[in-house]
């Protein structure tokens, strides 16, 4: 199985995620997609293709996919996502697996936000709305991000749709917070 990864940023700060691996020995190539990035690491191996040949087998190739914080309804921003997409990572690339490992060290030194370990207290729980308290990963916030959730940001899952957006729009405004339609 492959690896996921959550963090909070707000802005611009996702560079400093995206530069983390750029400054690894084997640095990737950075394939810009809607939302994110695709990150080869072609010094892992080469990319496979589907047994049909209609595209990228992304389970069998060293590949690593970054989502973007975006801002949603002018009041909320959505959680930043890594996918470490081989499966599975440790038999399939072991490197890759290793730079998943540090990756996780790395991200684990900023600010712990969320976590579903039974001593977890629960301080931001609040401010994570939607789907980002559904997911097993851990969730760090990095120092933006921290400060923003000190002054009452709301964050939301990256996957969170139109519907469960109105939804929590409707319960924010009740908290005295109006959300915005997306441009």
């Amino acid at each position: 199985m492959g690896a996921t990864y959550r963090f909070l940023a707000i802005g611009e700060e996702t560079e400093v995620v995206l530069d983390w691996f750029r400054r690894q020995p084997n640095p990737p190539e950075v394939l810009d997609k809607p939302g994110g990035q695709l990150l080869y690491f072609r010094a892992f191996g080469p990319l496979a293709v589907l047994a049909d040949g209609s595209g990228i087998d992304v389970r069998r190739s060293p590949l690593v996919s970054l989502f973007r914080p975006t801002r949603k309804r002018g009041v909320l921003w959505t959680a930043g996502e890594v996918h470490f997409l081989s499966t599975p990572l440790r038999g399939t690339f072991p490197p890759l697996h290793s730079l998943s490992r540090r990756f996780q060290g790395w991200l684990s030194s900023f600010d712990r936000v969320f976590s579903r370990k039974p001593s977890w207290l629960g301080e931001w729980d609040y401010y994570l709305e939607g789907s980002i308290r559904n997911y097993d990963a851990e969730v760090f916030a990095l120092p933006q991000a921290m400060q923003a959730l000190r002054r009452g940001q709301y964050f939301v899952g990256e996957s969170d749709g139109e519907w469960v957006l109105d939804k929590l729009c409707r319960s924010l405004r009740h908290r005295g917070v109006e959300c915005t339609p997306d441009a």
